[in-house]
C-alpha cells in the first residue's frame, strides 16, 4: 500500500515534535520551452518567484528574447491579487507599456527547459565542458579526471537521457558510462525549483528499500492535514519539516543512493559554472556523493499551496523536497 492510500483521513491533534528530514526523488519538469501563464505559475514555486521578481523590480525575458529587459511596476493591488492566487489580466511596465503573462518567457527560474540536460544556460555549460575536455585530451583518446570522490578515465561527456537524478555523465573511450553528475543552475537555494518530488510514483523505489522513510513521509502528510484542519490547503501557505539524514542524502544524490554509482546515484552535485581545474571537475557549489548538504540548501519536506494540484488527498497542495531556504515557510512542524 502506498502513502496516498495510507493518508486519506486527517489526523486529529497536530504534533509539534520535530525531526524528519526529507526525501528527494527526481525533478519531473517539462522539457519544452513556453511563455508564462496562470497554469505555469501554479507549478512548483513559480508563483512565489514571480511575486518576488515583481516586488523587487527584477527584469523578465520577453517572448522570443534571450535577455531580461522587461521590468514590471510592483503595483500593490496586483501583488495582493497574486498572493491570493488571482492573476491580473495585464501588468504595467516601467516603460509605460502593458504586458500579459503570455508575453513573458518561461525561463529557467520558472522551470523552463532547453535542449540537452536542462535550460539554455545548462546547455551552454555542457557545451563548455565538452570543449574543455576536448582541449585537455588533445590527441589522447581519454584522460583521467576526478569526479566527486573518484578518479575516472573519460573521453566525452554527454546528456543523461530521461529524467533521472543525473543530468549528464562521462563516458570512456569504449563508450562505457563511468561517472554521473547532477547540475543545478545559479548560485542560491532559490535559483532552482526543488531537490525532487514526493509522489508515490517517484518514491516507490525509495519506499521499497527504506520502509522507515515511507513512514516518515506518511507522518508528515498526516501532520500537514492536522495543521490545515482537513483536506484543503489554504492559499499562500507552505508547511515544512526537516527530514532524516538518510532521506536528505537520497534526495540529493538520487533514489539509488547507497548502491552502485549511476543515473540514480550520482557522483557529484554541482551548482553554477562547471570547469575542469587541476584534473578535477569543480563548480562554485559542489557536493560529492555521501556528503551532507546543510545550511540554506538543506533538503526539507514541504507541502505548499498549488491551486491546480491535489497531493495525498489534500486539495490545492503539492508535496516536494525543497532547499530549506528555497521559499518562504509559514509553518515549520
Amino acid at each position: 500500500m502506498l502513502l496516498n492510500e495510507l493518508t486519506q483521513s486527517p489526523v486529529k491533534g497536530a504534533k509539534t515534535a520535530q525531526q524528519g528530514p526529507l526525501v528527494i526523488p527526481e525533478d519531473m519538469q517539462e522539457v519544452e520551452e513556453a511563455t508564462l501563464s496562470p497554469a505555469q505559475l501554479n507549478k512548483r514555486n513559480n508563483l512565489e518567484v514571480f511575486i518576488q521578481k515583481l516586488a523587487n523590480k527584477e527584469p523578465f525575458v520577453g517572448m522570443g528574447q534571450t535577455e531580461p529587459t522587461i521590468v514590471l511596476e510592483p503595483d500593490p493591488e496586483a501583488l495582493e491579487q497574486l498572493r491570493q492566487g488571482k492573476f491580473p489580466a495585464v501588468f504595467k511596465g516601467v516603460d509605460g507599456q502593458q504586458y500579459r503573462l503570455s508575453q513573458l518567457e518561461k525561463t529557467a527560474e520558472f522551470g523552463g527547459k532547453g535542449t540537452g540536460f536542462g535550460t539554455r544556460i545548462e546547455d551552454a555549460e555542457l557545451a563548455s565542458l565538452q570543449a574543455q575536455l576536448a582541449d585537455l585530451k588533445g590527441d589522447n583518446p581519454e584522460i583521467t579526471i576526478r569526479v566527486g570522490d573518484r578518479d575516472v578515465s573519460v573521453a566525452d561527456v554527454v546528456t543523461t537521457p530521461g529524467t533521472p537524478k543525473s543530468d549528464f555523465h562521462f563516458v570512456n573511450a569504449q563508450g562505457d558510462s563511468v561517472a554521473w553528475v547532477s547540475h543545478k543552475d545559479g548560485s542560491q537555494p532559490t535559483h532552482f525549483g526543488q531537490w525532487g518530488g514526493m509522489s508515490d510514483r517517484e518514491m516507490l523505489p525509495v519506499y521499497n528499500a527504506n520502509p522507515d522513510i515511507k513512514q516518515e513521509v506518511a507522518k508528515f502528510i498526516q501532520d500537514v492535514k492536522a495543521q490545515v484542519g482537513g483536506d484543503v490547503m489554504p492559499p499562500a501557505t507552505t508547511i515544512a519539516r526537516r527530514a532524516s539524514d538518510k532521506f536528505q542524502l537520497i534526495s540529493v544524490y538520487g533514489n539509488g543512493y547507497g548502491g552502485n554509482r549511476g543515473p540514480q546515484n550520482v557522483d557529484v552535485v554541482l551548482q553554477g559554472p562547471v570547469t575542469i581545474s587541476n584534473g578535477q571537475l569543480v563548480a562554485p557549489n559542489m557536493h560529492s556523493n555521501g556528503e551532507p548538504v546543510k545550511g540554506a540548501f538543506e533538503p526539507a519536506m514541504m507541502a505548499m499551496y498549488k491551486g491546480d494540484r491535489s497531493n495525498f488527498g489534500i486539495k490545492g497542495s503539492r508535496f516536494s523536497m525543497y532547499p530549506i531556504s528555497g521559499r518562504k515557510v509559514h509553518y515549520f512542524i
